[in-house]
């Protein structure tokens, strides 16, 4: 009877330890980010700042991106951003299809 619950108990343990590694992605570092203002046409993207802000895992991208508290960051802090600005990693920036950035009218404060 001990012999089955111990089988029992390391089956389930050794489930759970496959996703273990999974949840390492979930701890994502503070990264700069670009504060851009999105203008018309997708690809012409206006840099209005940056800022550090902390990142989230994003698993379609499988990747940290910028989280939410971001963008809100990057509105509170540029007044040109008049509220429409998105924080953007390097990647996302990329990845959203705008151009290098030329560097940010401002930085961070």
């Amino acid at each position: 009877m001990q012999l089955s619950k111990n089988i029992k108990y390391g089956f389930v343990f050794g489930i759970l330890s496959l996703f273990i590694p999974l949840t390492t992605f979930a701890d994502c570092p503070d990264m700069p980010m670009y504060c851009i203002k999105q203008e018309g046409v997708a690809g012409i993207c206006e840099d209005e700042g940056n800022i550090v802000a902390g990142t989230c895992w994003n698993w379609a991208a499988f990747d940290c991106w910028a989280c939410d508290q971001a963008s809100i960051d990057c509105n509170n802090t540029y007044p040109a951003c008049q509220g429409q600005c998105n924080a953007m990693t390097p990647d996302e920036y990329q990845a959203e299809g705008c151009a290098t950035p030329k560097g940010p009218k401002n930085q961070s404060k």
